[in-house]
Parts: structure tokens; sequence; C-alpha cells
């Protein structure tokens, strides 16, 4: 990618505490030169370095999990599921890759509030955001959100939409009622600097 386009400094309005020397692609000009429906679709395409392809959707057009993608094939690259796509799902020297930014959503990694689990989602999410210091995850949508998620980095702020508690509508609730939904910490790692906004969590005491 050349130099002009990129930016040493944070998209406006993010104040998280993740490092300020990440580079953030510019993408308001990129023309893409194809479309696709979905992450699926993405992988059957060989990536080419410059080449811009715009995603609508994770699974289906309009899911909320779509984007843009450049093709690099400065590798090795290895799969994340959200911000780096290979052909093969595994570690290629040529990969999809979603502009950098400290600030991702879990249905860009595959999360969806539909009643699956979607710890996977939550932990390959907070795993990229760790890899640059730090960074907002965002839990976007109101709905059926199941997991038993720990959130083992510093740094990260887990932000919802908010939604009404009241008889656990749009709450956060466990997958398996054997744990909450969301703990901080696992009582041997430090997670200094992160924190939880504006969500609702329904508890694990067997009739989640």
């Amino acid at each position: 990618m050349s130099d002009n386009n990129t930016c040493p400094t944070r998209p406006a309005g993010d104040d998280s505490n993740a490092q300020a020397s990440t580079a953030f692609v510019q993408t308001a000009s990129v023309i893409p030169s194809k479309r696709v429906a979905s992450i699926a679709a993405l992988r059957t395409y060989a990536p080419t370095a410059d080449n811009w392809v715009e995603v609508l959707g994770y699974y289906i057009a309009g899911d909320g999990g779509g984007g843009l993608f450049y093709g690099s094939t400065s590798g090795p690259f290895t799969d994340n599921g959200g911000t780096i796509i290979t052909q093969n799902a595994g570690t290629a020297n040529s990969a999809w890759l979603r502009p950098a930014s400290n600030i991702v959503s879990v249905v860009q990694f595959g999360g969806q509030p539909d009643g699956t689990d979607a710890t996977s989602f939550m932990n390959a999410a907070a795993a990229y955001l760790n890899s640059i210091g730090g960074g907002i995850l965002q839990i976007p949508l109101l709905g059926n959100w199941r997991m038993n998620w720990s959130l083992l980095y510093p740094n990260i702020i887990v932000q919802g939409v908010g939604g009404k508690a009241d008889s656990d509508t749009y709450a956060i609730h466990p997958y398996s009622i054997a744990s909450a939904p969301i703990t901080m910490g696992n009582g041997m790692v430090e997670v200094r600097g992160s924190m939880l906004v504006n969500l609702s969590l329904s508890g694990s005491d067997g009739t989640a």
C-alpha cells in the first residue's frame, strides 16, 4: 500500500487506550474492484496487492459483518476470521486485510445475536485488539447474544448498545449456565484499563 493511504493517528472520536502508532487506512476514496456477498465468497478470490473488495456481510449481505478489504502478498499471514482472511483459512503468503483500526465488532469476526455461542468470536476480536495494544470491542446489535467469555487482556473496552434488562430483553445471556456470559480476568492475569460499557448481562443462576 502506498504511504498516502495511511494515517498515523486515530480516527476522530476514538479515545481508547490503544497505541496511537497503529496505521489507519483511509477508505473514503476507495473504489472496490468487486463486491462479494460474504467472507466465504471472499475466500474464493486470490488476494492481489492493493486490490480492494467490498464484502456485503459476514454470512449474508446486510448482517453487519462486511466491509472493505485490500489484498496483500507480503505475508506470511495467519487467518483470524475477522481482519485477516486467507483462502485456506490458515497461514498463507497472501491475504485479504481489513483496514487497521482499534475499533472492531464481534460481528466482523463472525458473531451474531442468534442464540449460537459467540465465545470464540469474542476471543478472536479481543486477541486482535490485544495485538495492536488495545481498543474498543463492540457488540453492535441487539438480539439473542449467548456466550461464556472471559476478557483476559488489558486496555480493551467492551461496548454494547444498551437495551433494557427488564425480563432479560436484549440482555447478553450465558451460552452455558455454568458461568456468567462475560467475566473480567481469571484471577491470574491483569486486565488493567479494560471495562464494560453499556451492556445488559443476564447471570448464571441456572435460569438464564
